[in-house]
């Protein structure tokens, strides 16, 4: 790293290891080269990490390191990996056997099980790119980070634009299109969101869940008598979740859609949750994107899903943003998840929107005020037979009726 970057507040490779890593510190798997392949724990949580170190060779990676990076992607443990990313240097040779080790490490995190978080302090163009974006989830460094094809003086080359980094690749432009990306404004911040990220991501062995579960009055007031009034779905799950914590994922990407985990019981649950605060939840096409991703990674973590519904429908005119592939995608992902699943109605589960939000093959709850309907009636939830959308609960007593069903006991 250049010493102008370092006056500039940007770490090098070890320093972001001492912040990520708890204070018990980290071990490196091999002898340093460019990438430093390191493990400790983060949150008591056993993690493995693999940071490109740009004070040696300016980062560039060799076959070698390749092939070591690869075969810790293909470990056979539940750890973590996180990949700190950024650089212009990215491999040093140039031969078919850089081409085969790339390729080979492409293929290998396309099919770990692990969890993947995707760290980027700098520029991340080409094969870099793709590493980021077979992650389950990236953090960008807004100061000077982002994720693209190519950089912008190629960009300029073959298309004559003149753009920054952040223009062509910045976290928001990727949000935008609904991806699981999140920006912080240096590099401190990054790695102290993954830090928080990493430990709210569910355990392997996860108990059964504690039924300790108090009412929550709130709840009762917390729709708006008045018809497509707003409310804030955030406040619903703070006050079911554990401690009234739910760590929302990746916030800029498409807001009429929360997505996160929260722990229920003790128990760690993945959650898609309409956000009628935002354009009342519709689904438009980053939306669906963004659930889509989200449930895949939450079927390869293995999580129990939440869905909390209150959406008037899809989003009109989204078909050139690619809102039927996306929907397509999103039913797919759910279907893949194995591990049990709730659905919560709280007022409008409408047509498609209803089926997008994971009602079939779910255990349904519901609330008085919800409302079912195919298109645009008013269906209330009397005209609804229980065989159908499951039973109908008191807001207040949400909880408890969650921990049973997860638990597939009765309510």
């Amino acid at each position: 790293m250049a010493e102008s970057d370092m006056a500039d507040g940007k770490l090098t490779a070890r320093e972001r290891l001492d912040v990520l890593f708890d204070i018990s510190g980290w071990t490196l798997i091999r002898p340093a080269t460019a990438l430093l392949l390191a493990r400790g724990t983060v949150a008591g949580r056993p993690v493995l990490v693999a940071a490109r170190d740009v004070t040696t060779a300016g980062g560039a990676l060799t076959v070698p390191d390749l092939q070591a990076l690869t075969g810790l992607a293909l470990e056979d443990t539940a750890a973590p990996l996180v990949l700190l990313l950024g650089g212009a240097a990215l491999v040093q040779d140039a031969d078919a056997a850089a081409v085969a080790a790339m390729a080979a490490l492409h293929a290998a995190l396309a099919q770990a099980g692990r969890p993947k978080l995707a760290l980027v302090f700098d520029r991340c163009v080409g094969p870099d790119a793709l590493l980021a974006a077979l992650a389950d989830m990236v953090i960008i460094a807004s100061d000077s980070g982002f994720v693209a094809a190519s950089g912008p003086e190629l960009r300029r080359e073959v298309t004559g634009e003149v753009l920054t980094g952040t223009e062509i690749g910045g976290a928001a432009l990727h949000a935008a299109q609904g991806a699981l990306v999140e920006a912080a404004p240096h590099d401190l911040a990054v790695l102290l969101r993954a830090r928080l990220l990493l430990d709210g991501l569910p355990d392997l062995g996860e108990g059964e869940a504690c039924f300790t579960a108090p009412p929550a009055p709130l709840l009762e007031r917390l729709i708006p008598s008045a018809p497509g009034a707003i409310y804030d779905m955030r406040d619903l799950l703070a006050m079911i979740a554990d401690a009234g914590h739910f760590l929302n994922i990746a916030a800029d990407a498409a807001p009429t859609l929360l997505s996160g985990f929260l722990r229920l019981g003790g128990r760690t649950v993945a959650v898609l949750a309409n956000q009628p605060q935002e354009r009342a939840g519709v689904l438009d096409a980053p939306a669906l994107a963004k659930a889509a991703g989200f449930a895949a990674w939450a079927a390869r973590l293995g999580a129990p899903m939440l869905t909390v519904i209150d959406s008037p429908g899809l989003m009109p005119g989204q078909e050139a943003a690619g809102l039927l592939p996306a929907a397509a995608c999103l039913l797919r992902a759910l279907q893949s998840l194995a591990a049990p699943r709730v659905a919560l109605i709280t007022r409008n589960a409408r047509g498609p929107a209803a089926s997008l939000m994971g009602l079939a093959g779910s255990r349904v709850l519901r609330w008085p005020s919800a409302h079912i309907a195919l298109a645009g009636g008013t269906t209330g939830t009397g005209a609804a037979p229980e065989t159908l959308f499951g039973p109908v609960i008191a807001p207040g007593e949400t909880r408890a009726a969650l921990l049973a069903a997860f638990a597939r006991k009765p309510l």
